[in-house]
């Protein structure tokens, strides 16, 4: 019997840009199919974005980039710790079913922060690189017991992971 390799290529493009392209072999075959997956989408985009109410800026990353930690290798790693790690239920439970079912959005960003939180090794106004996952689609949540805003009917939760580290930063949920 044999099992699929699976080989995934990333290289930078326009100093910007990350592509991926996911390749499957069979370890007796010279065949090589391109493997589809749905659910990620990576981004390439070289503008800023800017989360005033939390305090958060993304910007493309810089180059080189670190080495990264074992939780931020890939899309595929970086995903698994949003959906499994202890250290993620924040945004778990911010995402609910959503981080499953949506279309997640992965990319790499240079990220600063001018609100970070105690102990997550984030210094205020200091540049670090990033995995930035949006989660779009999620249903609207009040956390004050009130209803939702007129007119809100989706929002996008935001987690954020520095590569170096593999620690989740930041999580929020933009409306």
């Amino acid at each position: 019997m044999t099992r699929p390799l699976r080989v995934a290529i990333a290289a930078a493009v326009a100093s910007t840009a990350c592509v991926v392209v996911v390749l499957t072999t069979d370890r007796n075959s010279h065949q090589v199919r391109p493997v589809a997956h749905p659910d990620v989408q990576l981004a390439a985009d070289d503008t800023l974005a800017s989360y005033p109410e939390v305090g958060v800026t993304t910007a493309p990353p810089t180059l080189p980039l670190p080495a990264p930690a074992p939780d931020a290798m890939s899309v595929d790693t970086v995903l698994t710790s949003l959906r499994t790690a202890k250290a993620a239920e924040s945004g778990r439970g911010l995402a609910g079913d959503a981080i499953d079912s949506a279309a997640v959005s992965a990319v790499q960003r240079s990220v600063v922060e001018t609100m970070p939180e105690p102990g997550d090794g984030v210094v205020a106004g200091v540049p670090y690189d990033a995995w930035v996952v949006t989660v779009p689609n999620v249903p609207p949540v009040s956390f004050s017991g009130g209803p939702v805003p007129a007119g809100v009917t989706s929002c996008t939760v935001v987690a954020i992971m520095d590569i170096a580290s593999g620690q989740w930063t930041e999580f929020f949920s933009e409306c």
